[in-house]
């Protein structure tokens, strides 16, 4: 039983220095933009793929603004 509390405590430490560390790195923007140029270098998207993903991203944004009332 006392193991098992060890445990649990070590899990609980770990999760929170991971949210710590994340709220770190979303306020970051050389974190951020290092963690893109990393993906980016993995991804087997082409520039010409990123591009009309972003753009169906945005007016998917756009659509459920507009369906908000918010434009």
């Amino acid at each position: 039983m006392e193991t098992a509390k060890k445990m649990l405590a070590h899990i609980v430490l770990k999760l929170i220095n991971l949210k710590i560390l994340r709220q770190r790195c979303l306020h970051s923007k050389t974190i951020q933009r290092l963690v893109l140029e990393a993906l980016a270098t993995k991804s087997r998207l082409t520039e010409k793929d990123a591009l009309e993903l972003g753009e169906k991203i945005k007016e998917g944004m756009l659509q459920e603004l507009r369906e908000k009332g918010l434009i």
